[in-house]
């Protein structure tokens, strides 16, 4: 009797594609968050993890594993007293100044393994871009909103302001 080729697979993997999707679970996920800065990593986490769950425990283990992260994200919504010359408003990167010569603030939200245990971890990179520049007004506040996604999907989000004075 020949075999059916219309038949369903078994969805039993060898210990060698075991670890190669486990290690997939991992480098997916980062490449993603790395190629959509910080905000696609966790859904590659997620659907990997819907689509390969069942194909092990060791597979469920390390996906789920991959989805224990957190993901930062962050604005500069606005700046009090708005300035005259400002580009980046509701973006990561926001300068102001003319151009050619625009200090700024960048914010690059992050994801890393959170402990449950009060270890500290970080939640971006924040960049400080000094240049020689005038603005008006030269003093003013420049605010940032901080997005926090944990792994089980839920969100905090943070507030931050910054006194700023320029100087030319």
């Amino acid at each position: 009797m020949t075999e059916n080729p219309y038949a369903p697979k078994s969805s039993e993997l060898s210990p060698t594609q075991e670890r190669n999707l486990a290690m997939l679970g991992h480098a997916v996920p980062l490449g993603a968050m790395v190629l959509s800065a910080g905000l696609l990593g966790f859904v590659a986490s997620l659907v990997m993890w819907v689509i390969y769950k069942d194909r092990g425990p060791f597979v469920r283990a390390h996906l789920a594993n991959s989805m224990n992260i957190q993901i930062t994200s962050g604005v500069f919504p606005s700046t009090a007293p708005a300035l005259s010359q400002v580009d980046g408003l509701g973006t990561a990167d926001i300068r102001w100044g003319q151009s050619g010569s625009q200090s700024g603030y960048q914010f690059r939200g992050s994801a890393a393994d959170v402990q449950l245990d009060g270890t500290e971890f970080i939640i971006g990179t924040f960049v400080h871009r000094n240049l020689p520049t005038n603005v008006s007004p030269n003093t003013f506040d420049v605010k940032l909103a901080i997005n926090v996604m944990f792994e089980d999907g839920s969100t905090t989000d943070l507030g931050f302001s910054f006194h700023h004075v320029e100087t030319p």
